[in-house]
């Protein structure tokens, strides 16, 4: 072999330092080695004077003259690239194979763990678009990639650890531009979820508990619908007690929520619950339905309620639970109560009055003629009971008075005069004593404190 052709750059006009060739005896190139200005050293071999082999170290000071550390090329015997290694700075080794000069088969592989896979696979078409792709990630997950004319057209994704509600597997399907069309997600506690899509967007999610997996939620199937601005439109949630819940929003925004027993063995005691919504997504309406055709009406103003109106069932029916027929309520700006109604069964009607929430008053009347009273009327001291007075039909009246709760006296009015007195007080002893009875002809006659409380006649 002849002796080798040595270029040095003396005076820095290229960007190389020296250039040293080798050829055979027939003249034929066979090495050349290049070591360029920025400290990139390449060495070439040939064969018959076609290039087999070309190797590049980055020796540069600092070993940043390119990303890569070491860049290696094999040809084949017609001088086309056949395979290239390269090792970049970061630690990541790739591995291209070449099928006619054209890219194959690539192999990532994260030497340093600076990625968060550990290796990648990806073959090409014989024109050189991707075709598939395999990435095994640090934490042992898998995912698989297809490809079609280089657009990704099908995913498969494994979980190596899932615990929980965390993913076990998700597959996902693209359309001809590459944007997701359906997208299947397994969680580890048996959770099937399904999202479609429309030009990219989701519209659709279906999630329901697969075979096997029935008490992994308190539900077995939820559906939801967005909207073009990408915000929940519908969502209907079926539960294991057979309680399907309806919910319809505006611009993401809930307005009506319909909860409904389907199943009338799940002891649940209602039908059907409908709430109402405004535009700020505080409640306008709450209606429930009872089994036995009873009802619950509560209405809200910003979210404050204001009024409540309950029904039992017809009477006689098994839905008539209570002993009453109507009960209407009142509420102030914050919520308080002020005047609650309340319509007996048997004729009565109660109204109480309130204050800041406790009550005051509550009168009771005798509707339907029923009993031998015509009116019952409590009067309360910060919601404690502080006297009740009853007017008979034949117009007597009977008023006791309370301490914290306690009788401690009552007067009796004789308005009919079939009683040889006009009043008869009654006192109460904290101890235990005998109850004093006393007599009086005359209003003026009553002693303090109770002429206070009892004016009749007055």
């Amino acid at each position: 072999m002849p002796d080798p052709i040595i270029k040095i750059d003396t005076n820095d006009e290229f960007s190389w330092d020296q250039i040293t060739i080798y050829r055979n005896d027939n003249g034929t190139l066979a090495f050349k080695s290049i070591l360029f200005d920025n400290g990139i050293q390449r060495e070439d071999e040939f064969d018959n004077g076609i290039l087999q082999t070309s190797f590049q170290t980055d020796q540069s000071v600092d070993g940043l003259a390119k990303n890569w550390e070491t860049y290696h090329s094999y040809y084949n015997s017609s001088g086309e690239i056949a395979f290239r290694e390269v090792i970049f700075d970061t630690g990541l080794k790739s591995e291209l194979t070449f099928a006619n000069g054209v890219r194959a088969h690539l192999v990532l592989t994260d030497l340093a763990d600076a990625k968060s896979f550990e290796t990648q696979n990806i073959y090409y078409t014989s024109t050189g678009l991707m075709t598939f792709r395999e990435t095994l990630f640090d934490d042992g997950d898998l995912r698989q990639e297809e490809f079609q004319n280089g657009i990704r057209s099908h995913t498969i994704e494994t979980n190596a650890n899932p615990i929980g509600n965390a993913w076990a597997s998700r597959e996902s399907y693209y359309d001809t531009t590459g944007q997701i069309v359906f997208k299947e997600t397994l969680s580890a506690n048996g959770t099937l979820r399904q999202d479609e899509f429309d030009a990219g967007q989701l519209v659709h999610t279906t999630q329901r508990e697969v075979a096997g997996a029935e008490d992994a939620n308190n539900w077995s199937l939820i559906d939801t619908y967005y909207d073009a601005q990408k915000q929940i439109a519908f969502r209907s949630t079926t539960f294991d007690n057979g309680v399907e819940k309806i919910e319809e929003f505006n611009a993401g925004q809930r307005t009506v929520t319909r909860q409904i027993d389907h199943d009338t063995g799940s002891g649940i005691t209602w039908d059907e619950i409908t709430t109402y919504f405004d535009a700020n997504g505080q409640r306008e309406m709450h209606e429930v339905l009872f089994d036995g055709g009873g009802s619950k009406v509560d209405n809200y103003s910003n979210g404050v309620l204001f009024q409540s109106v309950e029904t039992d069932g017809a009477e006689g029916t098994a839905g008539d639970l209570k002993d009453w027929t109507r009960v209407e309520s009142i509420f102030d700006a914050l919520g308080k109560r002020l005047f609650r109604d309340t319509e007996y069964d048997d004729g009565r009607s109660k109204t109480e009055s309130y204050s800041d929430g406790l009550i005051f008053q509550s009168v009771v009347r005798d509707v339907a003629n029923l009993y031998d009273w015509d009116r019952i009327d409590t009067n309360f001291n910060f919601g404690v009971r502080d006297s009740t007075g009853i007017t008979y039909d034949n117009g007597d009246q009977l008023l006791s008075i309370y301490e914290n709760n306690a009788r401690t006296a009552r007067i009796e009015h004789d308005v009919d005069g079939d009683r040889p007195w006009l009043l008869r007080l009654t006192e109460y002893s904290d101890s235990g004593d005998a109850p004093v009875v006393s007599t009086y002809d005359t209003y003026e006659d009553l002693p303090d404190p109770y002429a206070d409380y009892f004016l009749i006649g007055a």
